[in-house]
């Protein structure tokens, strides 16, 4: 079994090379990728899908303990919301890089093409953000009733 240093080790140089991964698509564009015209979905929007999709499914399980009175689940549901939070905040970060330059995102908010699916996601999800920090906000307080509306 390895100990916690090696583990720490591991996870640091992981890190770096998803960072540095990260300055290269910023600074040389979505094309280091591998993506073109003829291949418009890289790795990029298959990690987007995974992130949303794990936020939605923690946040299923968060439900599991506090809108429906699973006991065994109750105690995991702070938890379960707050990986959601993160879980979707990383989901954010990936779409950033997927647009080739994260500004691109505060270019889509104050010019929204209400055709585009991109668009809603980030509406959507942007609008679920809220809704788990507020639950997450009110599950920290033992609000148990307001907690449980917005986890429905």
């Amino acid at each position: 079994m390895l100990n916690r240093k090696v583990w720490i080790i591991i996870s640091s140089i992981l890190i770096i090379v998803g960072v540095a991964g990260a300055i290269n698509v910023i600074l040389h564009g979505e094309e280091v990728m591998g993506t073109t015209n003829y291949v418009p979905w890289g790795a990029l929007l298959a990690a987007y899908v995974f992130f949303v999709v794990s936020s939605t499914g923690l946040s299923l399980v968060s439900s599991l303990g506090h809108v429906f009175k699973f006991k065994r689940f109750e105690v995991i549901g702070k938890r379960a919301v707050l990986g959601s939070i993160i879980t979707l905040l990383m989901g954010f970060a990936v779409i950033a890089l997927e647009l080739g330059n994260p500004l691109n995102m505060i270019h889509l908010l104050f010019t929204p093409n209400f055709s585009s699916a991109i668009f809603w996601m980030g509406l959507l999800y942007g609008v679920y953000l809220v809704l788990l920090c507020f639950e997450l906000f009110y599950m920290i307080k033992d609000d148990h009733k307001k907690s449980t509306f917005l986890g429905c």
